[in-house]
């Protein structure tokens, strides 16, 4: 019994090693999978965005409107209807919330897409940086003008062809629920920070409770794994790169805790020794019954051997089966037939000769009384 317990035990911490390290690297590897579709979504609405930027941008109708001098509110509406397409843009791109044009065109009036720049819109950061990109893409935290929420949007300079005249600037923002959304599917904490700071997380994330971590990463391009602490506990950082351009830097994270991490490992170890155990205990009651019934087997032989030993050539019942023991009773068998016929054969003749002897005998008495004179 030792030398079946022994190996299986060896076995069995060797395997719950080996199915540690892979079972935890399988979950980490299906983590950063995860976390890569996430990122990969996300990729794909910023660069959607950005095309619809591109036709927002370079829209001749649009230009006229933002350029054009209009004498009376008429004349604005009638253009307005001309420009009802710009629903269009909207509704065919579900990830956009809004997007409108702050306008330096004072003689227009504001409608959910047209947007007079008052001075205090003039003084502001995102604004002149627009001004001073000269019709680049730039990304950033936004609030809305005028749904005061705060939103992560693209901003980019619109200008006259012929002279490069300043017309105002295209904001278009992104719907933070939909990103929202695609952070709420993860098991684990995830968010996503601009510029070192949290702007979307599954979950309503305090200013205590923004982790340091995404500072030290600034830099990172590719997914990387980092050591962390997160709530007093011990946690594995896994971020990946989303947007990286000289102004704006957005990163992914998730953290996971590691008690969850060897939860889920030892659940499968668990699972997996208990198969091992299950299949360790039926092959061993197999080789007990096995065993016994062999013992049986062997058991039988040897009676059937005794018996013949003993001059008794009278042999049981034959077992059942088709395996050796059967082969070994047959050619019992057949040796024990042989011999008592052999014996038979040998009584018979010494039966005979006696016969034989005693019929010599008698005529040798009958020889002897005619020689006897009877006076």
């Amino acid at each position: 019994m030792l030398a079946f317990i022994g190996p299986l035990i060896l076995i069995m911490i060797a395997l719950s090693i080996w199915l540690y390290d892979t079972l935890e690297k399988w979950q980490m590897e299906q983590t950063k999978t995860s976390l890569a579709q996430t990122a990969s979504n996300v990729q794909e609405i910023i660069y959607k965005t950005e095309e619809l930027s591109d036709s927002l941008y370079i829209n001749r109708a649009v230009r006229d409107t933002i350029a054009h001098s209009f004498k009376s509110p008429q004349e604005v509406y009638d253009r307005y209807i001309e420009l009802d397409f710009l629903d269009d843009f909207l509704h065919s791109n579900t990830e956009i919330f809004a997007f409108r044009y702050y306008t330096e065109n004072q003689t227009i009036y504001d409608n959910s897409y047209f947007v007079k720049s008052t001075p205090s819109i003039k003084t502001t950061a995102w604004y002149k940086n627009a001004q001073a990109d000269a019709g680049k893409i730039r990304w950033q935290m936004l609030m809305d003008e005028v749904t005061r929420k705060r939103m992560f949007a693209l901003t980019r300079g619109m200008f006259s062809k012929p002279d490069g005249k300043f017309l105002g600037v295209l904001v278009i923002y992104l719907d933070t629920n939909r990103i929202t959304r695609l952070l709420i599917g993860h098991e684990n904490e995830t968010f996503i920070s601009v510029n070192g700071r949290i702007e979307f997380s599954s979950m309503p994330l305090p200013d205590s409770r923004r982790p340091g971590i995404i500072q030290t990463a600034m830099s990172t391009k590719t997914m990387c794994t980092l050591p962390t602490q997160w709530n007093g506990e011990k946690t594995v950082a896994i971020m990946d790169g989303l947007y990286n351009s000289q102004h704006t830097f957005m990163l992914i994270t998730q953290i996971v805790p590691k008690k969850e991490m060897l939860r889920t490992t030892m659940i499968g170890i668990l699972i997996c020794m208990l198969i091992l155990l299950t299949g360790s205990v039926i092959s061993l009651l197999t080789i007990l019954l096995f065993s016994r019934h062999f013992q049986k087997r062997v058991n039988a032989i040897n009676g059937e051997i005794a018996r013949v030993g003993a001059n008794n050539f009278e042999l049981g019942p034959r077992p059942h089966g088709t395996d050796e023991f059967v082969e070994i009773y047959d050619a019992l068998a057949s040796a024990s037939a042989s011999i008592k016929k052999l014996i038979d054969e040998v009584y018979q003749h010494k039966i005979e000769q006696e016969q034989l002897l005693s019929r010599q005998n008698d005529i040798r008495f009958k020889m002897l009384a005619s020689q006897i004179n009877p006076h």
